[in-house]
């Protein structure tokens, strides 16, 4: 049995259970139904800008991207993972981030250290065109 499952592919109960999502709501059929609420979310009327409901701060350079971790509205017993970027270079900075910062992430948010919701911009320190590095914006 496989351990993972396109958007396309979960169902209900799937829903239900602890999940790590993978993309932003333009591209993932399960964080557009949950995207209104999280706590730093897309808006789609404002070409995917990143909204933080917790400092106010709007984020919309491409290379920007979340990582929350939070309960699942689906099934308050479970938890998800986000990565999402505004676009697939914001995702490959998620990823950067959560794979070489660990430590930063787990601090919380700026605004509620209790909460795991970062916002992260890519940077491309060797000037090749490719996200290479993140700062964590809040």
């Amino acid at each position: 049995m496989n351990s993972y499952k396109l958007d396309v592919e979960v169902n209900e109960k799937d829903l239900k259970g602890n999940l790590i999502l993978i993309g932003g709501p333009k591209i993932n059929a399960v964080v557009n139904r949950i995207n209104k609420e999280l706590p730093i979310h897309f808006d789609a009327e404002n070409e995917w800008t990143i909204m933080s409901k917790l400092t106010g701060n709007n984020y919309n350079y491409d290379d920007d991207a979340v990582i929350i971790k939070l309960k699942n509205p689906f099934n308050k017993k479970n938890e998800i993972l986000l990565l999402a970027g505004r676009h697939s270079r914001g995702l490959r900075s998620a990823i950067i981030a959560f794979t070489q910062h660990m430590e930063e992430i787990w601090k919380g948010n700026i605004e509620n250290d209790k909460m795991i919701a970062k916002v992260v911009r890519g940077l491309d320190k060797d000037s090749d065109g490719i996200v290479d590095s993140v700062i964590f914006m809040e």
